[in-house]
């Protein structure tokens, strides 16, 4: 069972949230999920990951892990696992302002950027919208966790898709736990009346 909660200040970006799209046949709807942005990052705990998420804008959280220097530290998405280490002396880097901080547990960064949005169903404006978002390639001098190789032989980059179902009952938004296609292509849905 997935485990949400909200903690920490998200980087909320409402005008990446407010978009109008047009289906296959019929009027554009305009869309404003700002709302979702609360000003806390998604909290997702599945398996032996936790998530740290944000819709309209970054996640608050880092990515600092202390066995490897993963080069993008913030995106919208961070996949943490393993255990956080002790912090009695802060090894890691803070990337704002350049100050030690304590190192978060093993993570990745899943996407960076403003999020692309399309209709879940091209022909159904009530259907749900879903996000992608730049994907983070793999430092394959650097990071010890690789993912799996594509067709070209090169390696997969890590990437996360946010798709956002109506639902009407319910005025807050839910999340249901992640998908994944692999360890490093996740898909997180969520519920919010914001696309009804």
């Amino acid at each position: 069972a997935a485990v949400v909660v909200a903690v920490a200040h998200a980087s909320c970006v409402p005008s990446q949230c407010q978009f109008t799209l047009t289906p296959t046949s019929g009027s554009a709807k305009a869309f404003d999920l700002s709302s979702m942005c609360t000003g806390s990052d998604y909290t997702i705990t599945y398996k032996d990951f936790t998530y740290k998420a944000n819709i309209c804008g970054n996640a608050a959280a880092d990515c600092l892990p202390s066995s490897f220097t993963d080069p993008t530290t913030q995106g919208v998405a961070i996949q943490y696992f393993g255990s956080t280490p002790s912090c009695s002396n802060p090894s890691c880097t803070n990337p704002s302002t350049g100050t030690a901080t304590c190192c978060t547990a093993e993570c990745h960064v899943l996407g960076t950027g403003a999020p692309k949005w399309a209709l879940i169903d091209p022909t159904n404006p009530s259907g749900g919208v879903t996000a992608t978002f730049a994907p983070v390639p793999v430092d394959v001098d650097n990071d010890p966790f690789w993912c799996p190789a594509e067709s070209s032989g090169s390696m997969e980059p890590r990437s996360i898709t946010y798709n956002v179902f109506c639902a009407t009952k319910n005025a807050l938004t839910a999340v249901e736990a992640p998908k994944m296609d692999n360890y490093c292509t996740v898909h997180m849905n969520f519920t919010s009346p914001t696309v009804c």
